[in-house]
């Protein structure tokens, strides 16, 4: 794993872990209603230079979230430059309690379509697929009525467009 992959794997990890230690710790308290506000975006990455060579695998073959315009293809005037992208929400990790009714607002910066849902801790359908496109807002509500992990999931740029909402138990 590079080094630059690790610092966001810690980064996500204490995002996740520290709240979820400051909450279970906390006295049980009631349900609440939580509103988180997110945005499905595409971020790039392109070369300035025709020193850096093109990746030797091409990035679509490993992941549907990762996009790559080839050496010729991205500027046909500078035959080297390349450029890869991948899409994302941005929040990629929210902490709830069990018990809290939950409602996420996602505004569509990038990408054409996106068919997003949610999972319950179980792996269940929780939230049904709804399409959803770049320039218009969207709404999604369920209730936490299990600790666990929740993914927020866009179906057609998975594994990188995830999120994970982490429904802790009351203390």
């Amino acid at each position: 794993m590079n080094r630059l992959r690790l610092v966001k794997v810690l980064i996500v990890a204490m995002a996740i872990l520290i709240p979820a230690l400051w909450i279970t710790g906390a006295q049980s308290q009631d349900a609440e209603d939580v509103h988180f506000f997110l945005n499905m975006v595409e971020i790039k990455g392109s070369t300035s230079t025709d020193t850096l060579t093109a990746p030797e695998i091409d990035p679509t073959t490993l992941s549907q979230g990762y996009r790559y315009k080839a050496p010729g293809v991205l500027d046909a005037n500078a035959p080297n430059k390349w450029e890869v992208s991948s899409y994302m929400f941005s929040d990629a990790s929210m902490v709830i309690r069990k018990g809290d009714k939950v409602k996420v607002t996602l505004f569509g910066v990038n990408g054409d379509e996106h068919l997003v849902y949610v999972q319950s801790p179980t792996g269940e359908m929780l939230v049904e697929t709804q399409q959803m496109n770049r320039g218009r807002e969207y709404v999604i509500e369920f209730e936490a009525e299990e600790a666990g992990y929740y993914k927020l999931v866009c179906a057609n740029h998975a594994p990188t467009m995830t999120s994970n909402i982490l429904a802790v138990p009351d203390a």
